[in-house]
């Protein structure tokens, strides 16, 4: 995952304070619980755009609410979050909407259907596949006898590849050699053609794994494009899935933006998360969103329209975070409240 210069600044800093402050401020991965008074966060590994985005929030929050501590831990993303808040380990943790597709439904990687609430979206991921400029791959059709990188074994981007791939209209994921390799291993294979194809996360249209920015140096690449009537069947059918476009500044060598398929992004929570806290937590953090924004560009579109733009309408939002968005008025109707 992608992680700029300043984010790596900020990271140091919460690090310092942290070990400074550990006492009253209960940052870090040291942290172990969340007592009466503290809210343990679940991010991701050390370093992803999962634990900067959290480190970020939880430290804003830190600065302006006094009822509360918020202290964070890093975790192996958002299934374990999900399951880390399900037995009471931590009780705020980021996901995206394909892991809560997964544990709506009870399917691989969880045993059985896991309840959550949303609280807020703050993100978003599109998935192109890209080919190397020269290649003789044209089109998805194409890609049946080719080697594809769909990211390492159970991860968000094998899953919508396989989703998408298998999908009628398509229906060649039999017919790929499937390749699960992490960004620096597939970008090393690009350049050293072992594969012919991999897919690659955008977040927020245009950030990507450093691995990737540096293959850029010496290859150009393309994304293949998507049939939209085949997306928009995936998505129906998954409604952890979206439509999302990967924007033609990513590269210098990218000519358009490309639709492709995708995900969204959000901080969840307990059902019987404090209503009143949940509040509070969300108040403060859209109050003061550019302060959060100038953080890190892993956080360049969190802002208020789209925290429930980007949420899942089918999956319920918490009811303290649903009481902020109808004081808003951007609150949907058709969106549902845990617990009624």
């Amino acid at each position: 995952m992608r992680i700029s210069k300043f984010s790596i600044l900020f990271l140091v800093l919460i690090m310092l304070l942290g070990a400074c402050n550990q006492e009253t401020n209960g940052g870090g991965e040291e942290s172990s619980g969340g007592g009466n008074d503290t809210l343990t966060w679940g991010s991701a590994s050390l370093g992803s755009q999962g634990y900067v985005i959290i480190e970020a929030l939880a430290s804003t929050a830190n600065n302006y609410v006094d009822d509360f501590r918020n202290s964070t831990i890093s975790t192996a993303g958002g299934a374990e979050n999900i399951v880390l808040l399900d037995q009471g380990e931590i009780q705020m943790g980021q996901a995206t909407s394909d892991v809560l597709y997964a544990a709506t439904n009870g399917i691989e990687p969880f045993q059985q259907e896991t309840e959550f609430s949303q609280v807020f979206a703050y993100g978003y991921w599109s998935l192109p596949i890209l080919v190397p400029m020269d290649s003789d791959i044209q089109t998805i059709e194409d890609l049946k006898g080719k080697r594809l990188n769909v990211g390492t074994t159970g991860g968000s981007s094998s899953i919508i590849a396989n989703a998408v791939l298998g999908e009628e209209g398509y229906d060649i994921i039999d017919e790929i050699t499937l390749e699960h390799l992490n960004y620096q291993e597939a970008a090393d294979a690009l350049n050293a053609g072992q594969i012919d194809a991999s897919v690659l996360f955008h977040m927020a249209g245009n950030l990507v794994a450093a691995p990737f920015q540096e293959l850029a140096q010496s290859m150009e690449l393309r994304p293949l494009e998507f049939d939209q009537d085949i997306l928009e069947t995936v998505t129906e059918n998954n409604q952890g899935l979206s439509i999302e476009t990967a924007l033609a500044d990513t590269f210098d060598f990218y000519t358009e933006d490309v639709q492709a398929p995708g995900m969204t992004g959000m901080l969840v929570t307990r059902p019987d998360t404090d209503e009143d806290i949940v509040y509070e937590l969300v108040k403060v953090l859209y109050e003061n969103e550019e302060e959060v924004r100038n953080i890190s560009p892993e956080l360049n579109i969190f802002e208020l329209d789209y925290a429930v733009e980007g949420l899942v309408k089918d999956y319920p939002v918490h009811p303290g975070a649903a009481k902020y968005f109808q004081e808003q008025g951007i609150w949907e109707d058709d969106m549902i409240i845990s617990g009624q």
